[in-house]
């Protein structure tokens, strides 16, 4: 069924005796809800229906035909599909303009193209709007009680909405159902050139969307659900390519590709090719350098300088440093002592020294041959002009430095 225009207005007629009179006329001669109870529970419907499910509608009452704009009503799950309805402005009815039953299936049952809506939920739509002038705070509705506030401005049951104007009436959902699309959809976007629509890395302007979803409540709160752009998409709590210092905002990844610093304790010595991987909390570091060929010479505090903020109260797993060899040629030994069987020192040995540990502060990372890093590695412990890679991975933030 097609309905091109639906206007109701009730300024002049208040919800009343008389709304509820025809309330009761229609339950018990058309609706009647002690049908929808089991004989199981005293009543006459099956307690199954033919397919062996439980006939329970208990869940969803009958909430009164008065003061309303229009009613698709079914029963014990037949529903009445395709209503279309292309317009609608709505003045002043105390309940929810648009009533249709929700026991009734996955089919499309129907939608509202347009709707103006004004007024909507109060006792009287001439005065303001206020808790005490708000309908289903009244309590007046014997069949509504259950319900405190307006939920939905225009329709509830199986009724979507494409588009609403609120007026007076307080900020609320627009209606219980979505509207359902069941064919494969295309958007084409026209634009004068491609630039127009491309944000060059920057958060999405109003302008610059492609796609916008937000809320706002009727405590002017706005926040935005997705926003979409040529280059860019943003989705709480994933931002692509956004800067931001929010520690909440952990399951983003990017890849920072940088150059670092490698010191003799604060002689600069040579860079260090480096990309910062971050994902959810944590920062993976990868360095690639080749030893200087004066290696011998530089025996002092070997140190890289400046890598990303660790961030080691956070609690995003372990806060110690990692690390991961992946090339590495050290040329030094340390002297160990060597015992009997007994215990008895009887010698020494020279083992050649290892990379296992790193450790930061300051946004400076030293090398270790010891897990519990008090042996710090130096560059003459590299064979000159080898390749040094290797990984570590730590507790970080999006913002990086």
């Amino acid at each position: 069924m097609k309905v091109e225009n639906i206007t109701a207005s009730y300024g002049d007629s208040l919800f009343g005796a008389r709304h509820l009179a025809i309330d009761k006329f229609f339950d018990t001669y058309f609706y009647k809800s002690a049908n929808s109870r089991r004989t199981a529970d005293g009543g006459r419907m099956t307690n199954v229906d033919a397919g062996g499910r439980n006939t329970d509608y208990s869940k969803e009452p009958y909430r009164g035909i008065s003061h309303r704009a229009f009613i698709n009503f079914s029963r014990y799950g037949r529903g009445n599909c395709n209503i279309e309805i292309k317009d609608s402005k709505i003045w002043g009815t105390s309940r929810i303009p648009f009533y249709g039953a929700n026991l009734v299936g996955d089919d499309y049952y129907g939608h509202i193209d347009n709707i103006y809506a004004e007024n909507v939920g109060f006792l009287d739509p001439t005065k303001p709007w206020s808790d005490e002038n708000n309908f289903y705070k009244s309590g007046i509705d014997p069949y509504n009680r259950d319900r405190d506030d307006l939920l939905w401005v225009a329709a509830e049951g199986k009724f979507g909405v494409d588009k609403m104007t609120i007026q007076g009436t307080r900020w609320r959902e627009t209606s219980q159902a979505t509207r359902p699309f069941n064919g494969r959809q295309k958007l084409v976007i026209y634009a004068r050139k491609m630039a127009d629509l491309f944000t060059g890395g920057a958060p999405i302007s109003m302008l610059k969307s492609l796609r916008l979803t937000a809320i706002y409540t009727d405590k002017e709160e706005w926040m935005d659900v997705e926003r979409l752009a040529a280059d860019r998409y943003e989705i709480p709590p994933i931002a692509f390519d956004r800067s931001d210092a929010d520690s909440t905002h952990l399951f983003r990844h990017r890849i920072v590709p940088t150059q670092l610093k490698l010191h003799q304790n604060n002689q600069f010595v040579g860079e260090i090719k480096a990309s910062a991987v971050y994902t959810a909390g944590k920062v993976e570091l990868y360095c690639e350098m080749t030893i200087p060929a004066d290696a011998a010479s530089l025996t002092g505090d070997m140190n890289i300088r400046w890598i990303p903020i660790i961030e080691e109260k956070l609690n995003y797993g372990s806060s110690e440093m990692g690390i991961m060899v992946f090339n590495c040629n050290i040329i030094s030994h340390q002297q160990c002592a060597v015992h009997d069987k007994n215990g008895k020192a009887i010698g020494n040995a020279f083992i050649p020294k290892l990379l296992i540990a790193a450790s930061g502060t300051n946004q400076t990372l030293r090398l270790f041959s010891d897990h519990q890093k008090t042996m710090p590695l130096s560059i003459a412990d590299f064979a000159p002009g080898s390749l040094l890679n290797f990984k570590v991975e730590y507790n970080s933030t999006w913002k990086l430095w």
